[in-house]
């Protein structure tokens, strides 16, 4: 049973699917038509305030309307806002997630079917405006694939902006969804506060995502369409939470004159502890190559490079084969305070020097 949080039981506690989550988006938009404003001032206020950042406008017309509609052509959330600003007509997209993410290509496909609407293959909607949003309160470390699809990306933290404007409103439903992302949202942000020893799977989420926020906005990953994430890897003893980024940019190519994959990269882990609550960091260099044989000949060329660029660094070697491989074990990476909590200025520093230092790795081409 979830625990009590605030002294009540919480809807949202028991009802944590995405289909909840989707019932909770087309019923705070359903308030922002204008006949619910005397019915609720104060949460029709806040529905028009999201609907209107979905479209990215200031404002939408009081004349708008509105028609939210639940898996149309498969899609997850489909608003469509008839004169909505300047007798403007939108189709607003919405693919909700969770802790799941798309898969399949099914991003392309729900934006293509809308796009035919409006393009005359089918009358009903043409030329109206389509808005794609990938709608996620879970953490991802990367959005850069979903704006490739054509979508705005929404996350927990602008929505939680648009919520906690509605501090007032008088309403259980409106406050338990606010209530349970509050709880989320402080979950993950408590690394900052809480000794490293003793985070739990949600701190090392919040870790994870300020790290590939950071990541991703010096090094310009995204630019250049690598991008540092993080994600679950499952295996059979539960899995591991992983953030991944490349050690070297690929433009930096390990490739040969063929199109035989190379990638050398870091990958963080948070493994479960023998206290079951808790989690224990790794920072590994990793190799994959299209086999396990490439793998096994890329490492016995590139180990010898390795262990000279690095070698002021502590680590120990991996030798477990596969067709992506440990190869490094680095000791000396997370940085932490005398009170046990993560430095993570010194310690985004350590990732940026160690980065740095690969650089050396740019002249090496391997033969096999």
């Amino acid at each position: 049973m979830p625990k009590i949080a605030n002294g009540r039981p919480n809807l949202f506690d028991f009802a944590t699917s995405e289909l909840s989550q989707d019932a909770f988006i087309c019923w705070l938009v359903s308030w922002a038509d204008a006949k619910f404003e005397k019915t609720n001032a104060d949460l029709y206020n806040v529905s028009r305030k999201f609907l209107a950042r979905l479209a990215d406008l200031e404002d939408i017309s009081k004349h708008a309307k509105i028609e939210v509609m639940r898996q149309y052509k498969n899609i997850d959330i489909l608003v469509s806002v008839e004169n909505i600003s300047d007798e403007k007509n939108y189709l607003i997209l919405i693919e909700d997630k969770t802790s799941t993410r798309d898969h399949g290509g099914q991003l392309n496909r729900y934006y293509s079917k809308i796009f035919k609407e409006t393009q005359g293959d089918d009358q009903k909607h043409l030329d109206w405006r389509v808005k794609p949003i990938y709608f996620f309160t879970g953490d991802e470390g990367n959005a850069n694939r979903v704006k490739q699809s054509g979508y705005t990306p929404f996350n927990r933290k602008k929505f939680l902006k648009i919520l906690r404007q509605g501090k007032n409103i008088k309403n259980e439903i409106f406050r338990d969804f606010t209530d349970r992302l509050e709880i989320i949202e402080s979950r993950t942000l408590a690394y900052k506060t809480t000794p490293l020893k003793e985070w739990t799977y949600h701190n090392w989420q919040g870790f994870f995502w300020a790290l590939c926020e950071n990541l991703n906005e010096t090094n310009k990953f995204n630019e250049t369409g690598e991008g540092a994430d993080f994600f679950h890897v499952p295996n059979q003893g539960g899995g591991f939470l992983a953030c991944v980024f490349p050690l070297i940019p690929k433009t930096w190519s390990l490739n040969r004159g063929d199109e035989s994959k190379r990638d050398i990269y870091c990958q963080l882990e948070a493994r479960r502890s023998s206290n079951a609550d808790t989690y224990f960091p790794n920072f590994t260099v990793r190799l994959a190559t299209d086999s396990k044989n490439e793998t096994q000949a890329f490492r016995g060329e590139i180990r010898p490079e390795l262990r000279k660029v690095f070698n002021g660094h502590s680590y120990k070697q991996a030798n477990r084969l596969g067709k992506s491989t440990c190869v490094l074990i680095f000791d000396d990476i997370f940085q932490i305070k005398d009170d046990g909590k993560i430095d993570f200025d010194k310690t985004m520093d350590s990732i940026t020097n160690l980065r740095s230092t690969a650089k050396q790795l740019s002249e090496f081409e391997p033969s096999h």
